[in-house]
């Protein structure tokens, strides 16, 4: 139950991510060992998020090996990014980590596109709000959208 616990079952997590390249099954030990720290009491907003961002990693993975189910896993991925970025996650008293809401957010954006789902437009709006550092980047990214849409 201490933060040294939830800091360990993030890297346990990091490592079973890393093994399931070799075998997917380890795909599910990391979401497990993801859901630990983001239920921990002592984890802090960095390490929840992070693993919170995992957990949607491990999520487009698992889309990737199975087209049946596909959008389902692409939609959890999508929503636990979502919920880092718009501070779901946040507890009392806390402020996001700029580093995984930026993260988030840049991993959500291929998949609101992919999936055809909200305004990808008031997205990049939003996180050039919450990231103004990155407004140039998001820019680009927003012409490129744009271009890609076009016949």
């Amino acid at each position: 139950g201490s933060q040294q616990a939830a800091l360990a079952w993030g890297q346990i997590g990091n490592c079973y991510y890393q093994l399931a390249v070799q075998n997917p099954q380890y795909y599910t030990n990391a979401a497990d060992a993801y859901g630990q720290v983001m239920a921990s009491d002592s984890a802090a907003i960095a390490e929840r998020s992070q693993a919170q961002v995992g957990l949607g990693m491990v999520f487009e993975k698992r889309a990737a090996l199975d087209p049946a189910n596909q959008t389902a896993f692409l939609q959890s991925a999508l929503n636990n990014y979502l919920d880092v970025f718009f501070g779901k996650n946040l507890r009392d008293n806390e402020v996001a980590d700029s580093y995984w809401v930026q993260q988030a957010g840049l991993d959500a954006l291929p998949l609101m596109e992919m999936l055809g789902v909200g305004d990808i437009n008031k997205f990049i709006d939003r996180m050039e709000i919450v990231l103004p550092q990155m407004r140039d980047s998001l820019e680009k990214k927003r012409l490129e959208l744009t271009r890609e849409k076009s016949p």
